[in-house]
């Protein structure tokens, strides 16, 4: 009899409420493959962040940076932009250049090893199109190395380079 009255107390705790409007909502919007690889890639970036930053201070060899990685999609370039900023107000021009040669060709190597499974379904099999398309997403990615002096909008070196091309000195173009 005891067990039967405690069951009919806790039995309220095990209902379930609808969703309101707002998760409707929500739970009724598509995401996209384009969406699910996005967040994938920032995902990778903010899992390798400190890394990336940690690759350019090691070839700068101009002490201890602050920075951070951004990755984002611009639809006017068509491209895919993954961007190192670093804060390093110490470092001479050879210095800043070693340091992003060697964040972005790291860089690369992070995103190029993963871009088949970022812009996939999971459990997909691979297909001769999806291998088409992965290349096709390989040469939409632009890797960008900023570093600025104490006022972040004051720029004092610029790299850029994509998987397949070397790094290029200088502001990169404005999209």
């Amino acid at each position: 009899m005891r067990i039967s009255i405690v069951l009919l107390l806790l039995l309220p705790l095990y209902s379930f409420a609808e969703p309101n409007a707002a998760a409707r909502y929500l739970m009724s919007e598509p995401a996209t493959l384009f969406d699910l690889s996005m967040l994938r890639l920032q995902m990778l970036t903010d899992y390798r962040e400190l890394q990336m930053v940690l690759n350019y201070e090691h070839d700068s060899k101009s002490g201890r940076v602050y920075g951070n990685v951004n990755a984002y999609y611009e639809r006017n370039a068509d491209k895919i932009y993954v961007v190192l900023s670093v804060t390093d107000e110490a470092a001479s021009e050879a210095q800043m250049e070693a340091g992003c040669r060697h964040a972005l060709e790291h860089i690369g190597i992070y995103v190029g090893k993963s871009t088949g499974e970022m812009f996939s379904h999971a459990g997909a099999a691979e297909s001769s199109v999806s291998r088409e398309l992965v290349s096709q997403f390989r040469e939409m990615f632009e890797f960008r190395c900023y570093v600025s002096g104490r006022d972040f909008s004051e720029g004092r070196f610029w790299a850029h380079q994509s998987l397949t091309s070397e790094m290029k000195i200088g502001r990169w173009p404005v999209d």
